[in-house]
């Protein structure tokens, strides 16, 4: 049975984000056709919590966090570790991935890297810099380069003239919630027609374009996030706690009340505007929701382009005054409809399968497009590849 050493993600059972709701799905759909490594974040489980190896699944504790410069070290930790373990790396983002061309050249192992996030403009200069660096080296060292959206996907040919895999994530483990009479007494807002929205309270997310949107408008609104745990944050909070309609709850209640929220809203509101995957999206799509997304080519693409989109509080604004419900609730049974078709945890274990047994070699036979095929169209077209002769109509470009 072949060993599968997944590194970079917080770990095993799922605590924590959409890198890690992936790795659940995995380690559970796979789990009887190869066995797994784990690595995990120690500060992020409690003893009681931590899951003993057996024949299936090992988990392997560090003392690292998975973000900034500790973030490095764990990654390199874990494959040091691994390399002990496992002939076939999973390297979830590219923090540690300058070490890839001693693993390539030094040992056998098979390496996989799944990139869903590119620009990295949530983090300090330095720290940029690094992970572009470290991208470079895990496009060119890498047996293959797995991308879960079309617009990381032709961020890769574009910069790279590379060929990545697309292996969406799932959203299938999403499910309807029915609110009780307790609740109707709890959320009065349950009772009304009301506008979600659920993320991290920083500017990326543009909460503050949302709320301010509401305030020129008579619908409810119902943001949930951690208000108290930034200076931003609070500041926002006393900004606009203040109105009727705008109703702020912290991210400390219970995931079941958030599905149910998310099941019952009459629109979410989707603000993330970097290029980094995000669960949340595909996660409403999948409950029929109708989706209003911040207008960036990455959650265009992610919705088929059939939703609703903003750039300002103006545009929000209108696109909520001018809502009709029949064609409000049409928008979601198409987002429902791209989730049963894309975002399934089935496809995107069986896909991660097939890159698990398949021969490094030919993972690498063709990864890069050769300059001058890259420029050919007839090449591009039969490659299915002939937008990217006008790259600049399908993708934002990255600082």
């Amino acid at each position: 049975m072949k060993n599968i050493a997944i590194i970079g993600s917080v770990g095993y059972p799922s605590k924590y984000g959409n890198t890690e709701t992936f790795v659940k799905h995995l380690v559970e759909d796979l789990g009887n056709k190869v066995r797994f490594t784990v690595y995990c974040s120690a500060n992020k489980f409690k003893k009681s919590e931590r899951l003993k190896s057996t024949f299936k699944l090992r988990t392997v504790y560090l003392p690292f966090k998975t973000n900034g410069f500790q973030g490095v070290l764990y990654q390199l930790i874990s494959m040091i570790h691994a390399l002990f373990v496992s002939k076939t790396f999973l390297i979830l983002g590219v923090s540690g991935c300058f070490a890839l061309p001693l693993l390539r050249i030094f040992t056998s192992k098979k390496l996989i890297v799944n990139i869903d996030e590119i620009g990295y403009n949530n983090r300090n200069l330095l720290v940029r810099v690094l992970l572009k660096w470290s991208e470079k080296i895990a496009v060119k060292w890498a047996h293959s380069i797995v991308t879960n959206n079309e617009a990381i996907k032709q961020y890769f040919y574009t910069e790279y003239s590379v060929l990545s895999e697309r292996i969406e994530y799932g959203s299938d483990h999403m499910s309807k919630f029915v609110p009780d009479k307790s609740d109707y007494t709890k959320y009065l807002f349950l009772g009304n027609r009301f506008a979600l929205t659920v993320a991290r309270i920083e500017p990326e997310n543009n909460i503050e374009i949302i709320l301010k949107a509401f305030t020129k408008i008579d619908h409810n609104l119902v943001v949930v996030g951690n208000w108290n745990q930034t200076k931003y944050a609070r500041n926002l909070k006393s900004k606009y706690a203040g109105f009727s309609n705008i109703i702020l709850l912290n991210d400390n209640i219970k995931q079941q009340t958030i599905d149910f929220f998310r099941s019952h809203c009459s629109v979410y509101i989707h603000g993330n505007s970097t290029n980094k995957s995000n669960l949340t999206l595909i996660e409403n799509m999948y409950l029929s929701v109708p989706i209003i997304a911040f207008d960036i080519d990455f959650n265009k693409e992610t919705t088929e382009y059939k939703s609703e989109y903003f750039s300002s509080v103006d545009s929000l604004r209108d696109a909520i005054s001018m809502i009709n419900f029949f064609e409000l609730n049409k928008n979601g049974e198409k987002m429902f409809e791209i989730a049963m078709r894309r975002y399934l945890w089935q496809n995107t274990s069986s896909n991660f399968l097939r890159l698990f047994l398949t021969d490094k070699h030919v993972l690498n036979q063709s990864k890069k497009i050769h300059y001058l095929n890259f420029k050919n169209q007839k090449y591009l077209q039969a490659q299915e590849l002939y937008q990217l002769l006008y790259k600049r109509h399908y993708f934002e470009e990255i600082d």
